[in-house]
């Protein structure tokens, strides 16, 4: 029960539009054409801003990006700060041979910048294309007919070093590639699903789309997604946004505008992935200038670092996808000044786009921040373990930063006696004080006070006012 909806002519033309895929707040589609309906003429990418909506007025994108030659398949970056695309016969080919390569363009100032060839070892003299990147920029898939494959064109990927380099490319394995061909891999933000197309398992005719999942180290069997996404003829790949539930395709049909049109359509529930959520951030000092900064996340159930994240140079921008299901802990540092904290607490969200202006307090007497990310249990002084993270952190600010005091302040809202109120504030900004010393901070450098509810940051009438009244705070001395 899938209807296709054509997504209109703002971007839909007589002329071939395929290859879809939209920045993370949708605000954007990016597609490949060709500017008539000849098999000869050259494919260039082209984009499409929602307006009241409706995605209106494609163009070709800015910058040196598309040639007389072929630019196909892409992929934008979480940030939609990079761009990832093929091409094919340039000049300056990797290998200089008559195939196509990945190449790579940052964007600066709303123009696409001169794009680098990615080079060995992800491109070879073979033919390399349809790039699709992780949620953290790390893992790169694509299709290749290189050397070491199962037969045709198999789905490979490639991992980001410690040193911002893509390693040797690694085959995807039996359960995906078959001895036909595997391409158009879409890998979702969740970072588990991949979709992709094939004509090596059993389907419709021509090549289908498949889903499939990792477990672990594991792929599940791929799952035809079925008609109307996949039908007799060859398609030509998915896009699934980042909250799992509208799937984009391009197919020909007969309402269509003339050739093959991108179609938008509702996804049912057995073929989404993971839904994700994402911050959409800027940092900023006091005065509101871009800071450059760096940051991550936290899986506050395992106390692991989830993705890391540099703020851009010039705007202080950064995005970060966070699958649903978990609390995740933030932090966000930058030299000269007090780091911020955030807590995301997504167990029960479906996905949804989180806006955040981080503002970035210099190191002076008087600064203070919130640490969101310590918790204790109701009434109780003794620190819960998903703690650790923001305390560590308390410790490594200290460390860069030796001639810094701080005061530790416990809060509480005003339930109860204020007395007892009170004391519970002083035990709990002992016990931040105690776990920092037991790191290796000196003892004089620190105090804990407690100040019951005497300092209310919201009105204690209500649940949430009472929720943000309960707090630790460190001040600068």
């Amino acid at each position: 029960n899938i209807q296709l909806v054509n997504i209109g002519g703002g971007v839909n033309t007589e002329a071939m539009e395929y290859f879809p895929s939209l920045s993370a707040d949708e605000t954007q589609i990016y597609i490949t054409s060709k500017k008539d309906n000849s098999l000869t003429t050259d494919e260039d990418i082209y984009v499409a801003n929602l307006v009241d909506n409706k995605y209106q007025n494609a163009s070709p994108v800015n910058g040196p990006i598309n040639t007389e030659e072929n630019e196909g398949a892409h992929t934008i970056a979480p940030g939609g700060k990079y761009l990832l695309f093929t091409a094919c016969n340039r000049k300056n080919e990797f290998y200089n041979t008559n195939s196509c390569d990945l190449y790579i363009s940052k964007l600066i100032q709303n123009t696409w910048g001169k794009p680098n060839n990615l080079g060995s070892p992800v491109n070879t003299s073979a033919w390399e294309s349809q790039p699709s990147i992780s949620a953290d920029s790390k893992t790169l898939f694509f299709s290749s007919n290189r050397q070491g494959g199962y037969g045709g064109l198999d789905i490979w990927y490639t991992k980001m070093n410690e040193k911002g380099q893509f390693e040797e490319p690694i085959n995807a394995g039996p359960m995906i590639n078959t001895p036909w061909d595997e391409d158009k891999p879409f890998l979702h933000p969740d970072g588990q699903t991949i979709y992709f197309v094939s004509n090596g398992h059993a389907g419709f005719g021509g090549k289908d789309i498949y889903k499939t999942k990792l477990i672990g180290s594991i792929w599940l069997t791929p799952y035809n997604l079925g008609q109307p996404i996949n039908s007799p003829d060859d398609e030509n790949g998915i896009f699934v946004n980042a909250f799992g539930n509208k799937g984009f395709i391009s197919a020909v049909r007969p309402e269509g505008k003339g050739n093959s049109d991108i179609y938008m359509f509702d996804l049912p529930a057995d073929i989404q992935p993971t839904p994700v959520s994402f911050v959409k951030g800027k940092v900023t000092n006091l005065t509101g200038k871009p800071q450059a900064s760096i940051g991550k996340f936290i899986d506050l159930s395992n106390q692991e670092v989830h993705s890391t994240f540099m703020t851009d140079s010039t705007t202080g921008e950064f995005m970060v996808f966070l699958p649903v299901g978990k609390d995740y802990s933030m932090n966000i540092s930058s030299k000269g000044h007090l780091f911020y904290s955030e807590i995301y607490q997504l167990k029960n969200e479906t996905g949804k786009a989180i806006p955040l202006h981080a503002k970035l307090s210099p190191i002076e007497k008087g600064a203070k921040i919130e640490l969101k990310n310590v918790f204790f249990e109701t009434n109780q002084y003794n620190i819960k373990p998903e703690s650790t993270s923001e305390l560590n952190d308390v410790v490594k600010f200290m460390q860069s930063n030796p001639n810094v005091s701080l005061e530790i302040g416990g809060h509480t809202d005003n339930v109860g006696k204020e007395i007892e109120n009170k004391t519970l504030s002083e035990n709990r900004a002992k016990s931040v004080k105690d776990f920092i010393i037991k790191a290796g901070i000196e003892a004089t450098r620190l105090s804990a006070v407690g100040y019951g509810s005497s300092k209310p940051v919201e009105s204690n009438k209500e649940m949430e006012g009472r929720a943000k009244n309960r707090r630790t705070e460190i001040t600068i001395l």
